[in-house]
């Protein structure tokens, strides 16, 4: 892991943060000297004196608002998302549609709203998917969700750069956490790993080290970016990034 001494005692919110890439993210920031605040539905199993743990559902709008009016941070990872379940329009009720965006997509919204109407420089590090650039990610909910995602950074990012905002999107593709865990159940992962040029799954270490990256002044001149990290498996896919 590099070290970027320009993240030392920087203030750090990272949503979904009790596992998979969410959990990756606070520990790396964590040997940073970052001070993290790590937001999730679960209770966090991770201990630090540089970490405040509290304990949110991003789907619920009051709650979320209630804390986001005592929240001042330099760097927000949005990270916490759910995956919906493959079902294409047809089948999705408006209110399941509703539910997985109000987590994904909504609850973004709201937490970049209230630190934006702050008016200082701010890094955000969104979290976008092979979803995001591509249909069949996901479902018809998951997919439009992380879209939106993309739109949404680039927008912020047009939007306040004068203001000292960054904003870019992280987009991976296989990744081993919790929300792959029906891949490596049924034997999926054997046939998408192969479709990777490294046949594997990315590790969410990785997808760490490169929030860093983006959140650290070391990509100070980059900002409305959608970064790819999927092991080369779009490639074989015809998919434009």
């Amino acid at each position: 892991m590099a070290v970027y001494a320009d993240l030392k005692d920087k203030r750090v919110l990272v949503t979904g943060a009790a596992g998979g890439i969410g959990q990756a993210q606070v520990k790396a920031f964590l040997k940073q000297g970052a001070k993290v605040i790590g937001v999730d539905r679960r209770e966090s199993q991770l201990t630090d004196a540089l970490l405040t743990s509290v304990k949110l559902d991003l789907s619920d709008h009051d709650a979320l608002v209630a804390f986001m009016q005592q929240c001042e941070v330099d760097i927000v990872c949005n990270t916490a998302g759910v995956l919906d379940d493959f079902k294409p329009i047809g089948e999705t009720s408006e209110a399941d549609f509703a539910d997985i965006l109000q987590t994904n997509l909504n609850a973004v919204f709201t937490i970049t709203k209230h630190l934006i109407q702050q008016n200082r420089p701010l890094v955000f590090v969104n979290m976008s998917s092979y979803a995001g650039l591509s249909a069949s990610g996901g479902g018809i909910s998951y997919t439009t969700s992380k879209h939106a995602i993309n739109g949404l950074t680039k927008e912020i990012a047009w939007e306040y750069g004068r203001q000292g905002v960054r904003a870019n999107a992280i987009a991976p593709c296989l990744v081993r956490t919790e929300m792959a865990k029906v891949d490596f159940e049924t034997g999926l992962n054997v046939k998408l790993a192969a479709e990777t040029v490294f046949n594997r799954y990315a590790e969410p270490a990785e997808i760490a080290d490169l929030t860093l990256f983006l959140a650290s002044d070391s990509s100070k001149y980059m900002t409305g970016q959608i970064i790819s990290i999927d092991g080369g498996y779009a490639l074989g896919k015809n998919v434009t990034l």
